[in-house]
């Protein structure tokens, strides 16, 4: 395998290769759980909810809040061009963008994680920043 970039930094030549197993994100010890839908792609995390069983996400979003006993829940929206994006908040592009699901956190799993939140981050942050990873 080639590296993508090589550079000289003083005596030392640095490589970088490309990692051929990287680790998924939603692997990792993460507040929110992801109930996501595609057709095309495996997104979010494991969960027993079927989209055919909702007329409407709103409809969803309110069996997981009764299900869940949910803190703080936002919708998961999904870019789709030559790569794939999520955000919670919807793209400008109708065509290639869309709405796949929630990410939530339970108010039990608030309390069980003790979070310092006294440094002005929120829940609703804290899931945001899973989004991006």
């Amino acid at each position: 395998m080639e590296p993508v970039n090589t550079e000289r930094v003083g005596k030392y030549l640095i490589e970088i290769y490309p990692d051929s197993s990287p680790d998924s994100p939603r692997e990792w010890d993460n507040l929110g759980t992801m109930v996501c839908f595609h057709k095309r792609y495996n997104l979010g995390d494991k969960h027993d909810y079927d989209k055919n069983n909702y007329d409407s996400w709103g409809e969803m979003k309110e069996d997981i809040i009764k299900q869940e006993n949910v803190d703080t829940i936002l919708p998961l929206y999904l870019y789709d061009h030559g790569g794939i994006t999520m955000s919670t908040s919807p793209f400008h592009c109708p065509w290639d963008s869309g709405q796949v699901g929630w990410i939530f956190v339970s108010k039990e799993k608030v309390t069980e994680e003790k979070l310092d939140l006294r440094n002005g981050y929120t829940v609703k942050d804290i899931l945001e920043g899973e989004v991006k990873t």
